[in-house]
């Protein structure tokens, strides 16, 4: 009987082990669950670049998340890609409500950092006012990741207008696909900002809080015709793909 019992307390240790592989920090707007293995000073670190961070986007968007969100911090890119499920990044994701970060003590990727998590942040924040596009939240993170040559250029004009782009997204599975969704989700927030500035830009995202559509959003932010505005984007989107 003893033995029993033994061996039942010491699956249920093992299981409370499985169940809990993740300590946690806290800080004002964050709750970090990250793997053991990765030091306490990376963490605080790292917890101090998404408080800037959202700070800083949070006022530039006019939105926040609410109560405090959870990142899970994890040391591999396998353990990234299992837990995240994201379908194109291998170092930083919001997914279904939770943030998703690839830790690595490798100097490039901790240069890297803040724009990663600037993208994941911009993209929570976004998804919060359910009027904006899915399209372009994930544009607009894809800018304030400051990294839009990443996704290479465009090279098929198979879209006739700029709500095609929300069938894309949806639809896009293979790599092929995402890898051109990608390209054009970035020339598409790179045309945007280079034709009209930064600032109507952040606050055309900003209006989706009283308004309904895109048409109506970016006639009221660009002060020109939703027509004339994706002729131009079409025009452009053409002449990259020819070069």
């Amino acid at each position: 009987m003893a033995t029993r019992f033994i061996l039942i307390m010491l699956a249920f240790m093992v299981l409370g082990m499985q169940i809990k592989p993740y300590k946690t920090y806290t800080t004002s707007n964050f709750n970090l669950r990250y793997e053991k293995t990765i030091p306490i000073k990376e963490i605080e670190e790292i917890g101090k670049i998404c408080e800037s961070k959202y700070n800083h986007y949070r006022n530039n968007l006019g939105t926040s998340l609410g109560s405090k969100s959870e990142i899970f911090i994890l040391n591999t890119v396998g353990r990234f890609r299992a837990e995240s499920q994201s379908r194109v990044f291998d170092d930083g994701d919001y997914r279904a409500g939770k943030f998703y970060l690839l830790y690595s003590g490798d100097p490039t990727h901790k240069e890297n950092l803040p724009f990663v998590i600037s993208r994941m942040i911009v993209k929570a924040l976004l998804e919060k006012n359910p009027t904006c596009p899915e399209w372009l939240a994930e544009a607009y993170s894809l800018y304030a990741e400051n990294d839009l040559l990443r996704y290479g250029k465009p090279a098929r004009v198979n879209i006739a207008s700029l709500n095609d782009l929300t069938e894309d997204y949806n639809r896009a599975t293979s790599k092929k696909d995402i890898k051109e969704l990608y390209a054009k989700l970035a020339f598409t927030i790179k045309f945007l900002v280079n034709r009209y500035g930064e600032n109507k830009v952040e606050m055309m995202l900003k209006k989706f809080k009283s308004s309904s559509t895109l048409e109506e959003v970016f006639e009221a932010s660009f002060n020109e015709n939703f027509t004339e505005i994706e002729r131009a984007w079409a025009k452009a989107l053409q002449f990259s793909v020819k070069e």
